[in-house]
């Protein structure tokens, strides 16, 4: 099945959390996540111990279906997926503890824009900031993107809507991070510049 990488992935991250420690599980106990898959889906015993949070969920046909769709959602609305294990991975993400399994994203990571890690920067503030500190997030975000420095913010209001728009003035490069998830702008004011980067 087309895209059988990523759909085993999505299934990791809706057994139980973190998902590194689910594909860690379940690789010592199937010799890889693509057998367990497959294990899952047969009428064959779970392998893993009762006690296991993934007990319960491991034979549960209803995620393994979710995960399709939401991976037949995200080629719909052209929302594309990376893993840990991705070249196209962000190098400064990866080398953090807490890094995120799966990226789902719109656009270019760094890697494919060819921004070096060292050349990306995050500019995060307040949302109810002064009208000093708007402009000057515009400004710095602007006068960096324009030297080759990409912006990372989290398309909120204040500050980092501010970033985001510097960077796209110089134009630049810009990486909104969104907690509402992919497809889900908030807040809803932001849509045009979400639009945008």
């Amino acid at each position: 099945m087309e895209g059988l990488y990523y759909i085993i992935r999505i299934w990791i991250t809706l057994l139980a959390n973190p998902a590194r420690k689910v594909d860690d599980c379940l690789t010592e106990n199937y010799g890889s996540i693509e057998n367990a898959w497959f294990e899952a889906e047969g009428n064959n015993e779970c392998l893993l111990d009762k006690n296991n949070v993934i007990y319960e969920r491991f034979k549960d046909a209803d995620l393994r279906k979710k995960a399709i769709d939401i991976y037949d959602t995200c080629r719909q609305k052209n929302i594309r997926i990376t893993t840990v294990y991705c070249k196209d991975y962000p190098e400064n993400l990866y080398n953090t503890d807490n890094r995120p399994y799966l990226l789902y994203y719109i656009g270019k990571l760094p890697v494919e824009a060819n921004i070096p890690n060292e050349c990306m920067l995050a500019v995060v503030g307040s949302r109810k900031c002064t009208s000093y500190g708007r402009m000057n997030a515009f400004d710095f975000s602007k006068s960096l993107s324009e030297c080759g420095v990409g912006i990372v913010s989290g398309l909120a209001r204040g500050i980092d809507i501010e970033a985001h728009k510097g960077a796209l003035k110089a134009p630049g490069y810009t990486i909104a991070v969104l907690g509402s998830g992919i497809d889900n702008v908030y807040p809803k004011e932001h849509r045009a510049i979400y639009d945008k980067i």
